[in-house]
Parts: structure tokens; sequence; C-alpha cells
């Protein structure tokens, strides 16, 4: 499974690269992302609740900068070691139980939450705007060098809870005390008076925004195996050849191969995920969910 899990995130991160790079390049596609409504509302929805922010910041910061040291750094600790622990022990869990599904999740809140860092870095560097304790304590001072917007410390933390929320579905019980936890950095940073109140929600938006952006991606890598780089190079029509062993595919399902090392298409049909799908003859699959069953049926047409 580890190894299945290695595979899985060098061939998505190498999509996922490959995506955002010539993403440019599909503005005025039928599919862009231009057309859909709800990448507008999204956005609108993400300017709203950083716009209220941003008008609450002077008052956020009248009543949590005067916050102890040892209290800010409390808070702090804590939003660090429960998110990381919840992060490490829900794979361990998907691990145990080989539900692919869980730990791809949060693999993929780990990158998220890598490359929302990295581009915590540039965002920091273009608008340059100074700390609360720095200069006149003003909260539109942009552009003057400084590095409080966004903050670097929060933006990772989102990442993996974005990635934990989604292995549940994003079911409230797991989401509220997830983002609630996450959140809980940003207010002992501004506890040590180092960030605006719009500092800690701009980064939670970075960082969920960054993981949501790649659970997105990855799922439309699934839909599309045909341009999987590595091992698990599959094709949705006609045959194909593999490594002889059981393989683990993006929906967690199993496909083993037979002794040529050959595998039928899907006919590329997509099903959804912990679904029986017929994928060809003789062979044991197992399901999302770890129930087993024959996949017999003949193949979809």
């Amino acid at each position: 499974m580890v190894t299945d899990d290695f595979e899985y995130l060098v061939d998505n991160v190498q999509l996922d690269m490959h995506d955002i790079v010539t993403a440019p390049l599909h503005l005025t596609s039928e599919n862009s992302v231009l057309r859909s409504p709800r990448f507008y509302l999204t956005l609108a929805g993400a300017g709203a609740v950083w716009g209220g922010a941003f008008a609450l910041d002077q008052t956020m910061r009248s009543h949590l900068h005067t916050m102890s040291s040892s209290d800010a750094d409390l808070l702090q600790n804590v939003s660090y070691g429960s998110i990381g622990a919840s992060a490490a022990l829900l794979y361990a869990y998907g691990f145990y139980n080989d539900d692919a599904r869980i730990r791809q999740g949060t693999l993929t809140g780990g990158e998220g939450a890598g490359v929302g860092s990295l581009a915590n870095v540039g965002i920091k560097a273009a608008f340059g705007r100074l700390r609360p304790k720095q200069g006149d304590h003003s909260h539109t001072a942009f552009f003057r060098g400084g590095g409080s917007f966004v903050s670097g410390d929060v933006t990772p933390l989102f990442g993996l809870a974005a990635g934990i929320s989604e292995s549940f579905n994003n079911e409230w019980y797991v989401a509220a005390p997830a983002y609630s936890l996450a959140l809980l950095d940003g207010f002992g940073r501004m506890g040590h008076d180092a960030h605006w109140f719009s500092d800690v929600v701009g980064a939670g938006l970075l960082g969920w925004g960054t993981t949501d952006l790649f659970l997105y991606l990855h799922h439309e890598h699934e839909s599309e195996p045909g341009r999987w780089r590595g091992i698990l190079r599959l094709q949705c029509h006609g045959a194909s050849l593999c490594s002889g062993r059981v393989r683990q595919c993006r929906d967690g399902s199993r496909l083993a191969s037979d002794d040529t090392g050959v595998h039928s298409g899907n006919g590329g049909r997509r099903w959804p995920l912990g679904a029986e799908r017929p994928l060809g003859v003789g062979h044991r699959r197992r399901g999302v969910a770890g129930s087993r069953y024959h996949a017999s049926a003949p193949l979809p047409s």
C-alpha cells in the first residue's frame, strides 16, 4: 500500500503541475472554469469572507494582542499538535483498514499544505503588508516591505484540515473541529501581534483552496488514467500491459492482472466510489469499503 500511495502521489503531482502550468491555454475552452457559475460564486464568497475579516482587523487586534506570550504559544502548539497528529493517525487508519480514499485524501492535504506554503512566500513578497506591531499599526499598510499577509503558519494547517475533512466527505462533525483547530494557530499568531485577522483568514482560504484544487484535479485524473505517467498507467480503451501484480486505482478499487499481465479496459466508463464495477472476468476485486466481489460480468459497451 505504501508503494501504491507513493505512485499515486508521484503521478498526480506531475499531472497537477502540467494542468496548472497549461491552464491559461484553456481559458476559452468549452470546459473552462471561467464558464462555470460555481467558480464565480466561490470567488465572491471567498472575497466576502476576506472583506469581512479585513473590516474586523482592528477590533480583533484590540481583543487579542494583549494575550500573554505563553497563552499564544499554547494555542499554536495545540493547533500544530492536533492537526498534525490527526493527519498522521488518519493515514494510519486508512492503511490499517486498506481504505485508499482516506489515505489519498490525507496525502492530497499534505500536497496542498506544501504547495500552499510555497505560494504563501510569493504572496508575502507581492503584498508586503506590515505586521500589526510594526509602523503605525495600520491594517492598510500594504506594499511597504512587510511579511504579514498572509500567515505562513496558518496556510499549511488549513491545507491539512481540508484533506482531513475530505476524507470524511466534509461531514460537519469532522470539518468543524478540523478547521477550528487550524484557526487556533491564527489566534495564537494574533496574540503575538504578528498578524491581522485578515492575514489569518486569507491564509485559511489559501490553504483550503489549494487542497480543494488538488482534490478536484485528482478526481479529473481518475477519469483520464491514460495520462498517468507511472506504473499505474492504465488505458480506458482496449488493453494495456501492467506489472502482473495487484494495482490500486485512484478511487481505491483493485485491478489485478492475469498471468499475461493484460488488463481489459473499462470502455471509458466512470463508476461511483464503492460501486460494483464490471472490470473483466475471472478476477477478484476489492471495493472502496473493503467488500469483495467478483468482476465476472461482461465489459460495458
